[in-house]
């Protein structure tokens, strides 16, 4: 993995960057989206970018160099390094962390209390890597020597040297947090002037990066010159590395490259050899002119790039016709029509009436549609867990089986959060709530779920043991399999937000061991596993990825989503969020609409084309909800997801 120190808020504060000097401020954000382009161009395929502490989410920069380059994210190019998974997490750290000592910086407060930013921000899937309980000490080490250094430097009196770092070891944070620790010398008396001259700042940067140099990630340094890292690794001196591709003609072409571009053509072999060229050269300190010259020997790079490009975007060769066919969104006539809806919330039955003449308005005027052959529900068919409720929706799922034929054998469908029945597990617990007492009671979460809507269309009972949570569906004829799991199995009235999935349910699936050679393997529960409602265990995915599983389609939080969990650079699984068809607005949030989506899945191609329909108003049509790609030139309603 390669270390990238995006930026120094202090520095950018001392340049005016949060003042009214727009040119000056994009001009530094170009910078930053430059280097990690192409930083993202050089590294080897097997390795990550970690954006520094302080390029964290809450940073507007950072969102939007990220939004702007999503695909980075979405493939595990760039990973960020130990963020708070939601806001109470957040809140409960800081508070931690400042409790009688000093409340929460302004910059921190503004940053996460709007929880639309915070959503908005937690949406983008992207890995974490772990703190490690090391690292504060690594980092204590050597901001003391530093501080002692200077103070040698400077003539500051050994006793003033002692007592800074005696006032900044007392915080006892295992890593600096300079808000903090600036506020602690202040309140002891310790001047500017010996705080400037101790470069205490300073060597609290340089603290934070030795702590990624000492998990062994690499370090790359910014041509901003915005920190003194002595411990870089010269083949990701960014300065160099301008230098050489600027030489070899290639950096503004890549630097002009979506995101999605540069993943694509940094695949190309040919590629990978005249850059690892470069890195060995940049490691080794050979010579600019000596670098370009073993590059050129292998051919031209810009060619190189260019022809690449127009392959990926549709030129033709034996290795990229899937690509093509994803480019431009077609699909053969072999194509079969899923229809995947999510988070209905049916309470009575003239909304359903209402809901259901949209969609049906919907499907045959605009896609045509007289046969669905698959309907995929998510979860949350109701609700709440109430008998009429289940009525309503078995009703609305009736009308569709009668107007689009659809085979009942074909409808997949898996609880959600809000059709656990939490009266009963009350039920099930001792009088202090802290143990369960009786496990079949327990179970008995399900039963009305089961009896008043599963049962009526499966014609079977939902199963109530956790480890049978599990439907096995293998349709030979259209080279398909689909496992259905509940992610909402542990969830009751005092674990309301405990999703996850059974293993033992897994282990017991005949669907992981199809083989993917003649199947495309597909997975459906409820949960997400990125943002604010996210799945907190997801080591089950390591099976999922490994059994070769593509896809999976969920619901739960309200919005569509096309997130992508990443095992390895070549094993991966594309994560399919319908939105809420039915919730009611206060329960959507604010500018999100209801959605649905149809899926084409063409069984030659191994594509799913995945539509995505919004409707905003409750009297509203349903049309296009144009989200995906290039979201400021040419967003489409649509995306392609190779299974």
């Amino acid at each position: 993995m390669v270390f990238y120190y995006a930026f120094d808020r202090e520095m950018l504060n001392a340049m005016d960057f949060l003042g009214k000097d727009k040119k000056c401020q994009k001009s530094i954000e170009s910078i930053i989206e430059k280097e990690i382009k192409l930083l993202a161009f050089l590294i080897p395929l097997d390795e990550r970018i970690v954006i520094s502490p302080s390029f964290r989410f809450e940073s507007s920069v950072c969102r939007r160099i990220l939004k702007r380059n999503r695909a980075f994210t979405d493939n595990g190019i760039i990973v960020e390094y130990r963020r708070e998974i939601d806001i109470k997490d957040f809140w409960l750290k800081k508070n931690e962390t400042y409790r009688n000592v000093m409340d929460i910086s302004n910059a921190y407060r503004q940053a996460y209390d709007q929880k639309s930013i915070y959503k908005e921000i937690s949406s983008l899937w992207i890995d974490r890597i772990p703190k490690q309980n090391a690292i504060g000490l690594i980092s204590r080490d050597t901001f003391m020597e530093k501080i002692r250094n200077r103070g040698k430097i400077y003539d500051i009196p050994t006793e003033r040297t002692e007592d800074v770092l005696k006032i900044t070891d007392e915080t006892k944070e295992s890593t600096f947090l300079w808000e903090r620790e600036e506020y602690m010398l202040h309140k002891y008396g310790v001047p500017d002037d010996i705080i400037r001259r101790l470069g205490v700042r300073e060597a609290m940067n340089q603290s934070y990066v030795d702590v990624f140099a000492n998990q062994n990630i690499k370090i790359a340094k910014s041509s901003l010159g915005m920190v003194d890292i002595s411990r870089i690794n010269s083949e990701y001196n960014m300065q160099n590395v301008l230098a050489i591709l600027g030489r070899l003609g290639v950096e503004k072409t890549i630097i002009s490259l979506s995101a999605e571009n540069i993943i694509d053509i940094r695949k190309n072999l040919e590629l990978q050899n005249m850059l690892d060229i470069i890195r060995d050269g940049l490691a080794n300190k050979e010579s600019n002119s000596d670098i370009c010259k073993a590059v050129n020997g292998l051919g031209d790079m810009q060619l190189l790039i260019k022809k690449t490009i127009l392959q990926s975007l549709g030129g033709k060769s034996m290795d990229n016709h899937d690509s093509v066919s994803r480019q431009n969104g077609n699909v053969s006539e072999d194509t079969l029509k899923i229809l995947h809806l999510s988070d209905l919330h049916f309470t009575d039955d003239k909304t359903m009436k209402d809901h259901y003449f949209y969609l049906k308005l919907d499907l045959k005027n605009i896609f045509s549609i007289s046969h669905m052959d698959y309907l995929i529900i998510s979860g949350d068919v109701s609700d709440r867990p109430n008998e009429n409720m289940y009525k309503v929706a078995l009703d609305f799922v009736q009308n569709l089986i009668d107007e689009f034929r659809i085979c009942r054998e074909h409808i997949i469908l898996v609880p959600g959060n809000h059709d656990c029945d939490r009266t009963i597990s009350k039920e099930a617990y001792d009088k202090d709530e802290r143990n369960i007492i009786d496990q079949a009671k327990y179970n008995d979460r399900y039963c009305k779920y089961s009896k008043y809507f599963y049962e009526p269309i499966k014609g079977k009972p939902y199963p109530l043991e956790p480890q049978r949570q599990f439907e096995d569906y293998i349709f030979s004829e259209d080279n398909l399999c689909i496992l259905a799991l509940n992610s909402s199995w542990k969830i009751d009235h005092i674990h309301k937000e405990c999703s996850s999935i059974c293993m033992e349910a897994i282990q017991n699936s005949e669907v992981v061991w199809c083989d993917v050679n003649n199947y495309a393997k597909l997975t459906v529960w409820h949960h997400p596993l990125s943002g604010w409602a996210a799945i907190q265990d997801i080591t089950f995915m390591d099976t999922l990825v490994n059994a070769g599983f593509k896809a999976c389609l969920h619901g739960h939080i309200h919005e569509a989503k096309n997130d992508l969990f990443t095992y390895d650079a070549g094993h991966n699984i594309r994560m399919i969020g319908a939105g809420t068809f039915g919730a009611v607005r206060k329960e959507r949030g604010d500018g999100i609409p209801r959605q649905y989506n149809i899926i084409e899945f063409d069984k030659t191609l191994r594509l799913l084309k995945v539509h995505t329909r919004k409707r905003e108003k409750d009297n509203g049509i349903w049309q296009a909800d144009a989200r995906w790609g290039d979201k400021n030139h040419s967003p489409k309603s649509f995306y392609m997801v190779k299974v």
